[in-house]
């Protein structure tokens, strides 16, 4: 079972029973906080309506991807500011509810700019299903004012909720690209027996090196700009140094939004500044219902912060229809594919 990464973010309009947003929509904190976007959801100032969790608005989230077995630990991330100095205290946390949620909370920055607050990484016995149900909440804990009301308000920019899953290998992952195995090792003549002199470890370390390099693995991606995502999807790459070459081993699904992104790309693929990419293959982006494979070329942006956005257009422009199916249209047995560097000497 291998253990992989998925942040799930706000994918409905809140429920607001209290009305206690003041402006905003769920739209505007569905990234990541690592890929914040400095849309705002505002509170209404000053003491809420309602009390403790009572005061709550909650939203759904995205869902796990489909080959999660079982979930290892969750950790809550928001960013955040409160709006204005206040001598009133204003206490706004977060924290998770449905089944087997645990019962963890966040307390939001008391600061005049935004900041980054989370969780400790928490043990859960949820089930990927019961995740899958699970709401993000924020709620006033409490509120003292001193002398006049100063009107203060908190600002939420994103709210995420980081979990560490386990997985089988999905059908997706393609069976005959050859991995690295631990046995190349020892077909190298340099590093087959231990050094003796420095002459020998630094060819010792420089073979070593060149096969660490090589690197080939795959990921599960966790996508957005979907209602249903494309069946069981699976990334796979090839690092050479600081060059990757990766493939895109899934097809397309129902859109719903005019974005289309992966949000966790592998810390070792990661580049330290954001590459442009032509997509090597066809895309599909459905206007009416019957059929839309792109003619002129599609892109890719693969970010410092671990995303790939796709866009319509090979100029790394345009939008995705909001509806139908969007996503990868290719031959059977074949996949899409893009290639970037890493531009990052401290991943030589």
């Amino acid at each position: 079972m291998a253990e992989s990464l998925a942040r799930l973010v706000p994918n409905a309009t809140a429920t607001d029973t209290n009305s206690n947003i003041a402006s905003g929509l769920y739209t505007a904190i569905d990234s990541t906080v690592d890929a914040a976007d400095g849309n705002l959801v505002v509170s209404v100032t000053n003491a809420w309506t309602g009390s403790g969790t009572a005061t709550g608005f909650t939203y759904a989230l995205t869902d796990l991807p489909a080959a999660a077995a079982s979930v290892i630990s969750v950790k809550i991330r928001a960013r955040s500011k409160l709006n204005s100095s206040s001598d009133d205290v204003n206490i706004v946390k977060v924290d998770i509810t449905g089944t087997n949620a645990p019962t963890d909370t966040v307390t939001l920055s008391a600061s005049s700019s935004l900041a980054n607050v989370s969780s400790g990484l928490i043990s859960v016995s949820a089930s990927p299903t019961e995740v899958n149900g699970w709401l993000i909440r924020v709620y006033q804990s409490g509120f003292f004012q001193e002398g006049a009301a100063d009107n203060s308000s908190y600002s939420i920019d994103e709210l995420e909720l980081e979990v560490t899953y386990a997985s089988d290998a999905p059908v997706g992952e393609p069976t005959e690209f050859t991995e690295v195995r631990a046995e190349r090792l020892t077909r190298s003549p340099q590093i087959t027996r231990m050094p003796e002199n420095q002459r020998e470890w630094n060819q010792f370390i420089q073979e070593l090196n060149k096969l660490i390099r090589n690197e080939v693995s795959g990921f599960e991606p966790v996508l957005t700009g979907f209602s249903s995502d494309p069946s069981d999807p699976y990334c796979w790459y090839h690092r050479f140094g600081q060059f990757v070459y990766m493939e895109f081993a899934f097809t397309d699904g129902t859109s719903n939004s005019t974005a289309f992104s992966i949000t966790n790309l592998p810390t070792a693929i990661t580049p330290n500044v954001q590459q442009r990419c032509l997509i090597n293959g066809i895309m599909e982006d459905d206007t009416g219902g019957i059929g839309g494979d792109l003619l002129l070329g599609s892109s890719a942006l693969v970010g410092a912060d671990g995303t790939i956005k796709f866009y319509p257009a090979a100029n790394t422009n345009g939008t995705w229809t909001a509806s139908n199916t969007k996503g990868f249209s290719m031959p059977s047995g074949q996949f899409a594919s893009i290639l970037y560097t890493l531009r990052n000497p401290d991943k030589a």
